[in-house]
């Protein structure tokens, strides 16, 4: 099992004080470029693009398409359902030293996505399908903690926070209503690997 404990205290001192590590260096370099990838409620990969030792610009993306398929052995039927997500995000990163080989970062940015889901499901008339549509567009935060294996590796975690309005519409068998709302969410991303170029 892999202990959190050394990334989360880095994640603290990062936030808390950055000076502390002043005499620190960052493997960075301006017009340097980077990739990503994170795995939490949603696996994404992304780019970066220095323009400056400590600051970049971000781009990431991730895709989620799964589908369902359950015999209901009652009606003589099948439940289908499928869900379907992707979000996109740029935003501007920030690094700073903390110790040795660690680099505490911030991100902040803006939040794209878009969801769909279907399900097929018994009825009185025969199967009936509910679709389910909406659009998230808001602003994120983000707070983490790399280790650098070397100048060209780095594994870390990281906790987001999204703030997002959201529109849809829900449809139906004689149903159509339409969707809005906001959302806040909060989730800790346990994996991280980056590679720079």
């Amino acid at each position: 099992m892999i202990r959190s404990g050394p990334f989360a205290v880095a994640l603290v001192l990062a936030a808390l004080c950055p000076a502390a590590a002043g005499a620190q260096t960052l493997p960075f370099r301006t017009g340097q470029w980077g990739a990503e990838f994170q795995s939490g409620d949603l696996t994404t990969a992304g780019v970066m693009r220095f323009f400056s030792p400590r600051s970049a610009l971000v781009l990431d993306a991730g895709v989620l398409d799964l589908g369902l398929d359950e015999d209901d052995k009652v009606n003589s039927t099948t439940d289908e359902s499928s869900l379907s997500l992707w979000a996109a995000r740029l935003g501007l990163r920030s690094y700073m030293p903390v110790a040795n080989r660690v680099a505490g970062f911030w991100t902040a940015g803006v939040e794209l996505a878009r969801s769909s889901q279907k399900q097929t499901i018994p009825g009185f008339a025969g199967p009936q399908r509910i679709e389910e549509s909406e659009t998230h567009l808001g602003a994120f935060g983000q707070l983490g903690a790399d280790y650098h294996v070397t100048n060209n590796l780095a594994v870390g975690m990281a906790f987001d926070v999204v703030f997002a309005r959201v529109s849809g519409e829900r449809t139906g068998p004689n149903t159509n209503v339409d969707l809005s709302g906001h959302r806040f969410t909060a989730a800790f991303t346990p994996v991280r690997v980056s590679l720079f170029f």
